[in-house]
């Protein structure tokens, strides 16, 4: 970036200039300090933790339900032959 700078833009500027400066690109956000970068990647490690947290408990809950489906299907199953079961019983 200093590069894309003309030559000599900030010659003359003074120790309240580049104080200036400095206070300018902090105030809009265009030079952060290391304690903001680290709040920022602290809160980013945090946030994968959570997703990774609510991914497995999605996973066990879709395991689960999965599960139930399977007994649903299963108890469905039997009360059809038990119905079927009854009603040979009951016709002969």
């Amino acid at each position: 970036m200093p590069e894309a700078l003309p030559p000599g833009l900030f010659e003359g500027i003074g120790v309240v200039g580049v104080v200036l400066l400095v206070f300018w690109l902090l105030w809009s956000g265009r030079l952060v300090t290391k304690r903001e970068l680290d709040n920022i990647a602290h809160d980013r490690d945090e946030w994968r933790a959570e997703s990774r947290i609510k991914d497995q408990q999605l996973q066990i809950k879709d395991d689960q339900l999965d599960h139930l489906a399977e007994v649903g299907r299963t108890v469905d199953s039997i009360l059809h032959a038990i119905k079927r079961g009854t009603d040979r019983d009951g016709a002969a």
